[in-house]
């Protein structure tokens, strides 16, 4: 009985220890506060604190990594507990989609610095480590002291002040805090002489353009040109992302920004700048997507006619066939050379040369995904969109069909899979359509890259089971 009950003694100190350990763990980083919006501004007020808010969704990975490996370090909890109330909400869920629309939160993560009245001092967007972090938050608590000023400021701006000084001083804090400059900077950039705007310090504030203005950009447009070969490319970069900065609000395709898309896609064409997903996805932002693409999306609302009139002389211009089948058979054969090369090292227990060729192959798949994910979701995406909006012809559901089934050659994997299938089933063409799920669930499930989700597999064989019934 003494043996028994020493036994359970020691098990309850030794669960107690490993509690004690969790919760010092869990204590580390920040303490997000629960409770209603209102309740936390009330503490924030109470307290003289400005309130840190995490606003996330559930599908954000990078909100996620943050959660997990930023908001979790001790040195970030340390700070963020002793100087701000902080709060978490999902943008998508209760009053988190209040809170996302009275903030403007278009984009995630996005980290929110809110006084006790509910007035937005500073923000941040995007994932940031550890040292980002605390870096923000110290910009905050200083921003927040400046909070008056700004305020003098705006009302100034509003009442019609507008000379130099006054814009870069009103310009260069609305940029330091976080919020958009708008038609201030737009105003401030066009008064400024040659001499004065071409310096590395106001090229720098182009990124944050979103106003357009057609004698800026014109001006723009003769500079560029004017440059000499060697000097172009320094110019290059920030004239796109300005032109890019001010595409971004009218590419919801409303018909009367018709002129000014028209204005800013013909400045970036002769600019003969060589467009990408790559260089979209490596900060050159959405000037460098495809001159084509581009118009095609823009003209989908703006101009159902044209819409259909570029999409099909697109499709012309681009679908080859032979292309596909040459592109499919390459990459069948190197997935097979790949196998067989892994059934080969396995077979000795050769662990160093497993890893060195799903390294090699990894890069390979990554450079493909790259190249080609944006191009056939873009081309399949809008064929679905193509054929809705057609008069169900023989010839458009010929070009449908060749969309599909070309997409899938080029790029078999699962989220394209699901599109193809879509597509083709609309068509009528069933049997088509389980095809191509049943290959891409095949390539799936033999997957040794990690680059195919589960969430990815799970819906291209629900959609399978769906057309199987």
């Amino acid at each position: 009985m003494i043996n028994k009950l020493t036994k359970l003694k020691r098990l309850m100190l030794i669960t107690v220890i490993l509690l004690s350990s969790t919760v010092c763990i869990n204590a580390q980083g920040i303490q997000f506060n629960t409770g209603n919006w209102n309740s936390i501004l009330q503490k924030a007020k109470a307290q003289n604190k400005l309130i840190f808010m995490d606003v996330y969704t559930s599908w954000c990975g990078p909100c996620k990594k943050m959660a997990s490996q930023t908001f979790t370090q001790k040195e970030v909890g340390d700070f963020y507990n002793a100087n701000f109330i902080c709060y978490k909400v999902d943008a998508e869920k209760g009053e988190g989609l209040a809170i996302a629309k009275k903030y403007e939160v278009t984009a995630y993560p996005n980290c929110l610095y809110i006084t006790g009245n509910g007035e937005l001092a500073y923000r941040f967007v995007g994932a940031k480590d550890v040292k980002e972090v605390l870096a923000e938050g110290n910009k905050a608590l200083k921003f927040v002291q400046i909070m008056p000023k700004m305020k003098e400021m705006k009302a100034q701006y509003k009442a019609g002040k507008r000379d130099k000084a006054f814009l870069k001083e009103y310009v260069d804090l609305l940029i330091s805090s976080g919020e958009k400059p708008e038609m201030a900077l737009t105003e401030y950039l066009n008064m400024l002489t040659d001499d004065e705007l071409y310096t590395k310090e106001n090229i720098a504030k182009f990124k944050e353009l979103s106003v357009y203005n057609k004698d800026f950009f014109n001006r723009l447009s003769e500079h560029y040109k004017s440059l000499p070969d060697s000097s172009r490319s320094k110019m290059e970069r920030p004239i796109m992302i300005a032109i890019g900065g001010c595409l971004t609000p009218i590419l919801d395709g409303k018909k009367e920004n018709t002129d000014i898309f028209e204005h800013l896609m013909s400045i970036k064409e002769s600019m003969n700048v060589k467009s990408g997903i790559v260089s979209v996805i490596f900060g050159g932002g959405v000037a460098y997507m495809p001159t084509d693409e581009m118009r095609i999306s823009f003209y989908q609302t703006a101009n159902p006619n044209k819409f259909k009139e570029l999409f099909k002389e697109f499709i012309q211009k681009n679908i080859n066939m032979p292309r596909a089948d040459s592109l499919h058979t390459a990459a069948l054969g190197y997935r097979k050379y790949n196998f067989h090369k892994l059934d080969s090292l396995k077979s000795v227990n050769d662990t160093t040369g497993i890893k060195e060729t799903i390294k090699s192959w990894k890069l390979t798949n990554a450079i493909m995904n790259l190249t080609y994910d944006s191009e056939m979701s873009f081309i399949v995406g809008t064929a679905i969109e193509y054929w809705k909006q057609s008069d169900k012809s023989a010839d458009i559901r010929k070009i449908c069909e060749d969309c599909a089934l070309y997409t899938f050659k080029i790029y078999d994997r699962p989220n394209i899979a699901q599109k193809c299938a879509e597509l083709l089933t609309s068509l009528n063409e069933k049997d088509k359509a389980k095809q191509v799920l049943e290959e891409a669930i095949k390539w799936g499930k033999a997957d040794v890259l990690g680059s195919i989700s589960k969430e990815d597999l799970e819906k291209t064989e629900a959609q399978l089971q769906k057309l199987n019934k």
